[in-house]
Order: structure tokens, then C-alpha cells, then sequence
């Protein structure tokens, strides 16, 4: 368990290194996991909640209300494949962290 709970905290804190720029956006992090894992009525913070946390601090909140039509998808779509196939094969990128479907 110990092990797990090590591995866990390296790995957090190896994301929030790379992806904040301070410890403001650190701070953030956290908070916010702490606020989705209390809406999940969570009385620990999973890996999931900081996953959740990281995305709405960093990457913004998804935006919903936004349709795109079938051909302006595929292209976004291909857009992101570009930057995940790229991040993937350059050795000084950023690591790739998630592929939505």
C-alpha cells in the first residue's frame, strides 16, 4: 500500500511540475481535486480527481455548448491525433497524458 500511495504521489507531483507554471496553479490542483472528490462524496482524493483537476486548471473548462459539424470534427480530430503522434516520438516533449475518443 505504501508503495502504491509512493508511486502515486511521484506521479502527481511529476505532472503538476510539467504542467503549472506556479505554485498558484499547484495550489489549484489541489483544491479543485479536493472540491470534485467532495461533489463525488469521496472522503479521500483519488488519482482520478487530480486527472479531473488537471484538466479543468490547466486545459479550462470543457465547453459544451460548442457543435461542430461532422467535417469540422474530423479535422479537429486529425489535428489532435498530429499533436498525440508527435508528442509520442519526440524524445524532449511533454508526455502524452490522455487520447479521448
Amino acid at each position: 500500500m505504501v508503495n502504491c500511495v509512493l508511486y502515486l504521489v511521484t506521479y502527481i507531483s511529476h505532472v503538476l511540475l510539467l504542467l503549472c507554471k506556479t505554485g498558484a496553479d499547484i495550489a489549484n490542483v489541489c483544491n479543485e481535486a479536493a472540491l470534485i472528490a467532495a461533489r463525488d462524496l469521496n472522503d479521500t482524493i483519488e488519482m482520478k480527481h487530480f486527472e479531473q483537476a488537471i484538466e479543468r486548471v490547466v486545459a479550462g473548462l470543457e465547453k459544451k455548448t460548442q457543435v461542430l459539424q461532422p467535417d469540422e470534427k474530423k479535422t479537429v480530430a486529425y489535428h489532435e491525433a498530429g499533436h498525440a503522434v508527435a508528442g509520442w516520438f519526440l524524445e524532449h516533449a511533454d508526455p502524452l497524458l490522455k487520447v479521448r475518443q
